[in-house]
């Protein structure tokens, strides 16, 4: 049940989140034309990309103005100080839960708001991004600090939505910090303190099964509500959510459908067949949680990607099918809107968020790079030159080898006859294509895509 797997909520919990609220709440307007639009990745050409800090402009995925320049944003950067020192602050020691009672959520069908937790981390991204385009390597060392620290807020909480906002978060530091490593000027002590702050993959791993045994939880709940109540009073529950994300005329909310539900199916169900449907939906459900307590232990995702393409083909509805609803009404729909991917047969009724768990073994991926060309700079420094293999690098730098999460195996690692080096994942695709940093299809509109969009995923 939902409070077995939802943290207390604590004075604490809730302090900090009213403090982080009211923090970002202080960033100023001007800045908000930068935050989560700034880039550390530029593409020159497919395959070739520059460091975003330092171009003419501020790299920006979209709507940049003519008054977009470094110096607004230094200007803005300025203008920010204290609400990013207090975001600094309270980054150095995040609560693992959020400070509210789940069973007052469920009951008032509303989600925690983490617009805060957003907006903060794409403030000190920006930040970051300025200080490397003055050069200012401590600044980025601090404002990456505590961008890593927001990985960490609320890593107790189930939710999915907080799940994975934190997943994006790590893309964000990925994103300066492949730009800082392409800097000259930084120390080992530097670059040592740089490493310590991107050890939290393995944090976001544990939690994928834990999203869903929060989804499961918050299904059950809902189950039992629809049961207890009218067919009414479900749609005058959800309708206005839904409008409020642009979802008009939901199936099942008027005209003759919604008389029978009302009417007739929904207290036939409620009395005869509604336990029944909750056994076959966690019977169902189990095989997808199965599958991701798995994958915290083969560390794949091709593995995942199989194992829950074969779970959702082996899928077959129940014995009268027609007895349940399966997919509960407007609810359901709402899932899609909030993570659901889409990629499972027309036939699996229920939400799933195979894009989720993609983009979590994907950034995991990214940052086990950044580890590993952390720890590449280090030995670099230390030796004069770089190692012959990545398992040089342990136990003097790291503990065990960085991971691929894509196909479960080390990162592919080449020294160059030039002294320079390769580093790569294989990519979405799960070949190994010798380092090849070409996308697979060749397309004019290759151009500014995302750099890691290609055969294999190249470092630098």
């Amino acid at each position: 049940e939902a409070e077995r797997l939802w943290p207390t909520p604590s004075p604490r919990s809730l302090g900090f989140s009213n403090r982080l609220a009211q923090v970002t709440g202080q960033l100023p307007t001007g800045l908000a034309h930068y935050t989560g639009m700034l880039r550390g990745i530029v593409q020159e050409q497919p395959g070739l990309d520059r460091r975003g800090s330092q171009e003419p402009y501020p790299p920006m995925t979209h709507n940049r103005t003519a008054t977009c320049t470094w110096q607004d944003l230094d200007v803005q950067i300025a203008q920010a100080q204290p609400a990013l020192q207090a975001l600094r602050q309270l980054m150095e020691d995040p609560p693992p839960g959020m400070g509210y009672d789940i069973r007052e959520r469920l009951g008032e069908a509303s989600i925690p708001n983490f617009v805060s937790d957003r907006r903060g981390a794409q403030a000190l991204h920006a930040a970051a991004m300025n200080d490397l385009h003055k050069g200012n390597l401590a600044g980025v060392l601090e404002n990456l600090t505590a961008l890593s620290g927001f990985v960490r807020v609320y890593a107790d909480d189930p939710t999915l939505v907080n799940f994975m906002i934190r997943v994006a978060i790590t893309g964000l530091s990925v994103d300066v910090c492949w730009d800082a490593l392409q800097a000259n000027g930084w120390t080992e002590a530097q670059l040592a303190a740089l490493q310590q702050t991107c050890q939290t993959d393995q944090l976001l791993l544990a939690r994928m099964s834990r999203s869903m045994e929060g989804e499961r939880a918050t299904r059950l709940y809902d189950l039992a509500w629809f049961r207890s109540h009218s067919y009414k009073a479900w749609v005058g529950r959800y309708e206005e959510i839904l409008q409020s994300f642009g979802m008009q005329n939901q199936p099942g909310t008027a005209g003759s459908v919604r008389y029978w539900r009302q009417n007739v199916f929904h207290p036939l169900w409620s009395f005869a067949w509604a336990d029944q449907e909750e056994l076959f939906f966690l019977q169902t459900i189990q095989g997808q949680l199965a599958v991701l307590r798995e994958a915290a232990k083969q560390s794949s995702w091709q593995t995942l990607d199989q194992q829950l393409t074969a779970h959702y083909k082996n899928y077959r509805p129940p014995t009268a099918a027609w007895r349940f609803y399966t997919s509960l009404p407007m609810l359901d729909r709402f899932s899609e809107v909030i993570g659901g991917s889409g990629a499972a047969p027309a036939s699996y009724p229920y939400a799933i968020f195979s894009k989720a768990w993609s983009n979590t073994m994907k950034n995991l991926t990214l940052h086990q790079m950044v580890i590993a060309a952390v720890a590449l700079k280090r030995y670099e420094l230390r030796h004069g030159q770089l190692p012959q293999s990545l398992a040089a690098l342990a136990p003097e730098f790291l503990t065990e080898e960085p991971h691929d999460f894509m196909d479960g195996q080390p990162l592919r690692y080449r020294l160059n006859s030039d002294g320079s080096f390769i580093l790569y994942s294989v990519g979405e695709d799960g070949r190994d294509d010798g380092g090849n940093p070409l996308p697979a299809v060749s397309d004019k509109n290759q151009q500014n895509q995302s750099p890691w969009a290609e055969r294999d995923w190249v470092w630098p």
